[in-house]
């Protein structure tokens, strides 16, 4: 996914590159984050969209979002990716690591067939021989049939080893705490410019149910279930307070 397909798919990634205030390591930021859809461990956003949605009934809420149910996926899977790796390590197993290794491992090698199989149909139009235009046109040769065989070779090697490794000492709370508190801060701008309501809890220190909360709360507990598979938020009350003056912080920097 390049710079223009972000852009088509969302109004506020649009605007914030318009802005000539957006510095180069902002966009090289995007980038990264696009990079993580384009690797698979993100979903697009078409397909995002069916998670958040089943998400969302899950947790009671129900409003349409300005820009469409696409644009609001991408822009949720942009603040996922972006708080991902900053997760404590329970969330990172060496085994669930490993899994993701081999999987990548086996789209490498399926590419390496698939390739195989395109190019030897392919010569029933296009000339492959030792002189033939597409040949010269296209340079498809041993190097790439290596290149992928290698990447499928090293991630089984790599997966192999990591299924062999202890898993490193747990987060404190405090450090998840903090992702919440960031993950609270990020979906803020987000809720109010697609559904035009402040992201601000109801009552002052004490959680209510989710059946009384407002839908800023629903909205944020149903992306918090998908990131750190939580159906209720610790201290969700302070963490959603403690978003909102994020959120106002950077408002008034604007």
């Amino acid at each position: 996914m390049n710079e223009n397909d972000a852009v088509r798919l969302s109004p506020f990634i649009a605007k914030k590159l318009a802005d000539p205030k957006c510095l180069a390591s902002e966009r090289k930021t995007l980038e990264h984050e696009l990079d993580w859809i384009d690797a698979g461990f993100i979903d697009p956003p078409e397909k995002a969209a069916i998670t958040y949605l089943d998400a969302f009934r899950k947790f009671q809420f129900e409003l349409v979002p300005s820009s469409g149910l696409v644009s609001l996926a991408f822009d949720i899977s942009v603040i996922i990716g972006r708080l991902y790796g900053q997760l404590p390590n329970r969330y990172f197993t060496p085994s669930n690591i490993a899994k993701r290794g081999e999987a990548l491992s086996e789209r490498f090698s399926a590419a390496r067939s698939d390739l195989m199989l395109f190019l030897n149909q392919s010569g029933q139009f296009l000339d492959f021989s030792e002189n033939g235009q597409a040949r010269e046109k296209f340079n498809f040769g041993r190097d790439e049939f290596s290149t992928l065989e290698s990447i499928s070779r090293k991630l089984d090697l790599m997966s192999s080893e990591i299924r062999l490794k202890k898993l490193p000492k747990k987060w404190a709370a405090s450090d998840l705490r903090h992702v919440r508190i960031r993950l609270a801060g990020e979906l803020s701008e987000v809720f109010l410019r697609e559904f035009g309501k402040e992201p601000k809890p109801l009552g002052g220190s004490s959680s209510l149910s989710l059946d009384d909360e407002n839908d800023w709360v629903r909205f944020y507990q149903a992306v918090a279930f998908l990131l750190m598979d939580e159906s209720a938020t610790p201290d969700r009350q302070a963490i959603l307070w403690s978003g909102y003056k994020i959120f106002k912080l950077a408002k008034s920097r604007d």
